[in-house]
């Protein structure tokens, strides 16, 4: 009854997106059209005497291939609590659905990463605390590794070859260079490629299982050795300087 009520609906817009390579699905682009829709969802009946549950309104969000070139045709039917008024608004549930990968590695990094639930605090506001410090923490890890990743939805192939000082500072790449390569440091700044695997080096990775990534875990072993060493360069500095 919902595909047929959909099928009824006006169109609210047309946009493209880009479908990434995945497997023997080459990469493509493709055009959606979009529809929604506000239903009543109705509750199952209730046994023994027990009060019936109310029927949920929520609304629907419909996109689909408009001139699919292949069997295996993008469609995505979304149920959402948002308002949904506009071709605008619909558009930004679906982009919400779009970005749900970088949503689960977020929480990847921030669970897995950071340890996030091993916490334990004295009181709820010093947990609630520390919790929204490692969520930041887990972002610019999150951000160092779809920066730095070669398959990163984010980059193309020529990315990568950036200098590594778009998200490093000097300080940061430096202490990094002395601590993974131990050589004098390179007469240009090393690429986003080679920090982003410095720093699962430095975690610990040895790439045992062939994957050619660290796990979250690691990753974030690596910057917090990383940011232990920059504070000791610093107070070293700092001393140095006092005694100038």
């Amino acid at each position: 009854m919902l595909f047929t009520y959909l099928s009824e609906q006006p169109v609210l817009g047309n946009y493209s997106i880009d479908v990434a390579q995945k497997a023997n699905r080459p990469k493509r682009q493709v055009e959606l059209m979009i529809k929604a829709v506000k239903v009543s969802l109705q509750p199952p009946e209730r046994r023994n005497g027990e009060e019936p549950l109310k029927p949920v309104s929520v609304n629907v969000v419909y996109a689909t291939e408009t001139h699919p070139q292949t069997e295996a045709i993008l469609e995505w039917i979304l149920i959402t609590t948002e308002a949904i008024f506009s071709f605008e608004q619909a558009r930004k549930v679906i982009r919400y659905y779009e970005l749900r990968w970088r949503i689960e590695d977020f929480h990847k990094a921030w669970k897995s990463g950071t340890n996030v639930e091993l916490l334990r605090m004295q009181s709820a506001d010093n947990l609630e605390k520390m919790i929204v410090i490692l969520s930041f923490l887990a972002i610019r890890l999150l951000q160092l590794k779809e920066y730095f990743e070669p398959d990163s939805q984010l980059l193309d192939a020529e990315h990568v070859c950036v200098p590594c000082d778009e998200l490093l500072s000097e300080v940061e790449w430096r202490v990094l260079w002395k601590t993974v390569e131990k050589t004098e440091f390179p007469s240009q700044t090393p690429d986003a490629y080679w920090a982003f695997k410095a720093i699962d080096k430095l975690g610990g990775w040895t790439n045992s299982k062939r994957t050619g990534k660290a796990a979250w875990s690691t990753i974030w072993n690596g910057w917090f050795k990383l940011n232990e060493r920059i504070e000791g360069f610093l107070i070293a500095q700092s001393i140095y300087m006092d005694k100038m």
